[in-house]
């Protein structure tokens, strides 16, 4: 009979939120901040939700990027696509097979890696079917490949072994910016979304931009997997400051144009053992907002380090220095960056930038 047609990814709407897209112009827009926004997935997809911001963009795990108001897309250096065609065919035949007998599943493929999904089956059923497909891959087409094979929440991913998120990231930040700029950064934020493989990505960034450094200057924000990269010498907060921050019940209040954003919780994950001998924080309802800080200009002008911030998102313990429980929380503090730095001159439309 005639070759069937590998059923389409069913379509998902991903959309920024129109005020979280205003803050991250502003915050990309300020001549002192770099941010760049990874993911895993396609670069058609990232630029789809991103791709009038004056940000790096950095798709395909960070395998290809798009430099800020650039049309075209740059490959990573080190990562070559010859060598991916010796496992890639086998891969795609055994992603294949169980695609057609796992209902709810479906394939990916890009030019550095290809993924098998299953975010659409029966949990049982599509767990044991994952346990089947990694068998085979080690099995088959991997059993003498280099190729990696990053295990996420409901997928499977085989990728070269060049095209790590860290090695990548790392890779972009010192061509890109360069090893003059990195060694002048005073701050920098990593927000990240990843596989638990791909989980060095925050140690990489603190080895890479945590020395001593010659002169504090402009800030770096690296946003990982969905969204979210501010520039925030407003994470550098005290004990004090920590304990006015609480997250309020039920959904999330509606802010008001002009309101200073609500309180959030900051939540230490891979260091708060080391913080074990800090007195509990006392409530004072008195004390104004913990967002309610001095300039920017003012924080840590006496460092001379950079001061990089790791953070995941969800209450699972991850190599991040801290995590927030909720995307609302990233929203939040997102807002409360934009909220710190100068006005904007008068006449800059800011409406054209509601979301898709």
């Amino acid at each position: 009979g005639p070759e069937k047609t590998p059923p389409a990814p069913p379509a998902k709407t991903v959309s920024l939120p129109a005020e979280l897209r205003q803050c991250l112009h502003r915050i990309a827009g300020s001549p002192s901040t770099t941010v760049v926004i990874t993911t895993d997935k396609s670069r058609q997809a990232l630029e789809s939700v991103a791709g009038d911001l004056p940000v790096f963009l950095a798709p395909e795990g960070c395998c290809v990027f798009r430099r800020p108001g650039e049309t075209e897309w740059s490959t990573m250096e080190g990562v070559q696509s010859d060598g991916c065609e010796e496992w890639m065919e086998g891969v795609q035949v055994v992603f294949d097979y169980f695609r057609e007998r796992t209902p709810g599943s479906y394939c990916e493929k890009q030019e550095y890696q290809y993924r098998w999904y299953w975010d659409h089956a029966q949990f049982d059923f599509g767990s044991a079917q994952a346990r089947e497909v990694l068998i085979h891959l080690w099995a088959g087409p991997l059993v003498n490949s280099e190729a990696e094979v990053v295990v996420g929440t409901r997928s499977i991913t085989v990728r070269a072994h060049e095209c790590s998120r860290a090695a990548c990231l790392e890779r972009f930040l010192c061509n890109e910016l360069g090893e003059q700029e990195l060694q002048a950064l005073d701050f920098a934020l990593c927000f990240a979304v990843v596989s638990h493989r791909d989980e060095d990505v925050f140690e990489t960034l603190q080895n890479l931009l945590e020395e001593p450094q010659q002169e504090p200057s402009p800030s770096l924000e690296v946003s990982e997997e969905a969204t979210e990269t501010p520039r925030a010498d407003c994470a550098h907060t005290s004990a004090n400051a920590e304990s006015v921050l609480h997250t309020p019940p039920g959904p999330a209040p509606m802010v008001k144009p002009g309101e200073p954003p609500p309180a959030y919780d900051w939540v230490p994950t891979a260091q708060k053992e080391k913080h074990k001998e800090l007195p509990a924080p006392v409530v004072v309802a008195e004390e104004p907002s913990a967002l309610v800080l001095p300039p920017a200009s003012l924080v840590g002008s006496d460092d001379r380090f950079c001061a990089c911030y790791t953070l995941s998102l969800g209450m699972k313990k991850t190599k991040a220095q801290h995590t927030l429980p909720h995307p609302y929380h990233v929203q939040n503090l997102i807002r409360a960056m934009a909220s710190r730095l100068p006005p904007e001159p008068r006449g800059t439309d800011e409406g054209s930038l509601a979301a898709k």
